[in-house]
């Protein structure tokens, strides 16, 4: 494979650097009209256009250049389909602009707020009846009723809204995420459909349930009432998180041959361009080989029952007629 040229910052006299990358495609434009090589060949003469052709177009070639080390520092070639521009001594004044490229992003890396290892000091207890029953016989009874109940746990997370991460709305998104939820961290990958939909919307996943089930025996002594509750311990929790975008940048890409690579992945170097062009002002983490590390928030929800407790007291329930006191009709039972 024919080795790509490094994607590295563009200097000027006294080290500096221009917002512009060598080993990229750009289209270099004068007064709105755009440098075409024509038909490229060696010796032909450049021209100004007043189109801009698109990648889709058969000229669009003639108006791509790129941006060449020499060995002389601070100085560069500029070149057109293996041909080089020379100006003959003429100078002239120009504008750059990248010709094209994508953005692709994952999100991972979530750390989320202490309070998600604690969730117990944050649980209410909601109980409810499930079973009454009365004794009025001059011994024991032993009664056993079928539990049945369930209660959805969910996680619903979002994205802090900024200007900031606004570009992220219109790239396809992978996220990464340990979902956190009251029955501990679920690894999953979910695609985020950027087309339809923003990144601050809410979107909710129903991790799993917490469930009561089978039979419960249940002992009324003489002359007694009692009553049997389940009691969850449910928890409805806002936690902030942290998480780490992974920014990896595309473009068509010179090789040292002079060859065109069609949509390389671009060096973290020219992937920070692509963002500043992008409109990107958030926080840069850092770079990962060619990926850039970009700082972004939100806020999950969770909630749920992180457990149960059956509970049966002694009550004092209402008189009723005996003939159901001595059975469990199909209303006790949980089905």
């Amino acid at each position: 494979m024919d080795i790509l040229i490094p994607n590295n910052s563009v200097h000027i006299t006294g080290g500096k650097d221009l917002e512009l990358m060598t080993g990229i495609p750009y289209k270099i434009i004068n007064d709105g009209h755009y440098l075409d090589n024509g038909k490229g060949n060696y010796g032909s003469y450049v021209t100004l256009c007043g189109n801009s052709y698109d990648r889709n177009d058969p000229n669009y070639s003639r108006q791509i250049w790129f941006i060449l080390e020499s060995t002389n520092f601070g100085e560069y070639r500029i070149s057109s389909k293996g041909s080089y521009l020379d100006t003959f001594g003429d100078e002239q004044l120009w504008k750059f602009e990248i010709a094209d490229y994508q953005l692709k992003a994952e999100i991972e890396d979530f750390k989320y707020d202490k309070k998600i290892n604690d969730l117990e000091s944050y649980a209410t207890r909601d109980s409810f009846s499930i079973f009454t029953s009365r004794n009025q016989s001059h011994g024991c009874n032993k009664i056993g009723i079928t539990l049945s109940e369930k209660m959805q746990n969910i996680t619903s997370w979002s994205f802090n809204k900024s200007k900031k991460i606004a570009f992220l709305d219109k790239l396809d998104v992978d996220i990464k995420a340990e979902y956190a939820g009251v029955r501990g961290n679920l690894p999953e990958i979910i695609k985020w459909d950027n087309k339809t939909t923003s990144l601050e919307t809410t979107k909710k996943i129903q991790l799993d349930e917490t469930k009561v089930s089978g039979k419960y025996s249940v002992e009324i002594k003489k002359k007694d009432d009692v009553e049997v509750k389940i009691i969850w311990h449910k928890v409805n929790l806002d936690i902030q998180f942290t998480a780490t975008a992974k920014i990896r940048g595309f473009s068509d890409r010179l090789r040292k041959n002079g060859s065109v690579a069609k949509m390389e992945q671009a060096d973290a170097n020219a992937t920070l361009c692509f963002l500043k062009n992008s409109g990107f002002e958030g926080t840069i983490i850092g770079t990962e080989g060619k990926n850039v590390l970009v700082e972004i928030t939100g806020n999950v929800k969770i909630q749920g029952a992180l457990k149960y407790e059956i509970e049966n007291s002694s009550v004092v329930l209402p008189s009723f007629n005996s003939a159901v006191d001595d059975h469990v009709d199909d209303d006790h039972v949980l089905v």
